[in-house]
């Protein structure tokens, strides 16, 4: 299985950055996206490199692309205060997360959703957990802290001007992938749409 591990800093100095193979030896590394122009030392089972500036960069050691390791070197997050101005604020603790409390009715078009660090699982109707689907309306904004992990999906169907961003982790790792031999599940679907914006998750 794939690994990550995420930093933040302000990258006024650069971050070098040791990564220790525990067993067997290494022939070749590759870091990418090759657009960094990241070249990796290698010195017995031990890789070394500098990271200047915030990205995601993905680690693969002897053309292994399926163990690879990711690496998200964030910014400091920033407050958000002048984010959650004059918005409806929901502030979710880790947790169980059901759709019916995700999807609230009163929640009005222009909602924040703020995840705190922790664990967090959406629930479906069905009571699966990890498997749920929170749905934005027109305005509204997630924040995904760094620190938290959520298990679940988001889809924003007719809603212009969403932002979804933070610096945790969105995975549908809970979801049934063996439907057909393909996996039918994607974290963030965004239809009939528009002036969305992705980032830093």
């Amino acid at each position: 299985p794939m690994s990550f591990v995420s930093f933040n800093s302000n990258f006024a100095d650069k971050i070098e950055v040791k990564i220790v193979k525990n067993s067997g030896s290494i022939s070749s590394v590759k870091v990418r996206p090759n657009s960094y122009g990241i070249t990796p030392v290698v010195d017995g089972n031990t890789i070394y490199f500098d990271v200047k500036d915030s990205g995601k960069i993905s680690v693969e050691v002897d053309g292994d692309i399926d163990h690879n390791l990711f690496i998200f070197a964030n910014n400091l997050e920033t407050p958000l205060v002048g984010a959650m101005s004059g918005k409806t604020v929901v502030f979710y603790k880790p947790g169980l997360h059901k759709m019916s409390e995700l999807n609230a009715i009163n929640n009005p078009s222009g909602t924040f959703y703020y995840f705190s660090p922790g664990v967090h699982n959406f629930v479906n109707n069905n009571g699966d957990i990890g498997r749920g689907i929170l749905y934005l309306k027109s305005n509204d904004q997630v924040y995904i802290a760094g620190g938290a992990y959520i298990y679940g999906a988001i889809r924003v169907v007719k809603g212009d001007n969403v932002v979804i961003s933070g610096q945790g982790i969105l995975s549908e790792a809970k979801f049934d992938h063996t439907h057909g031999g393909r996996n039918h599940v994607q974290e963030i679907v965004i239809s009939e749409s528009s002036n969305a914006i992705i980032k830093d998750i």
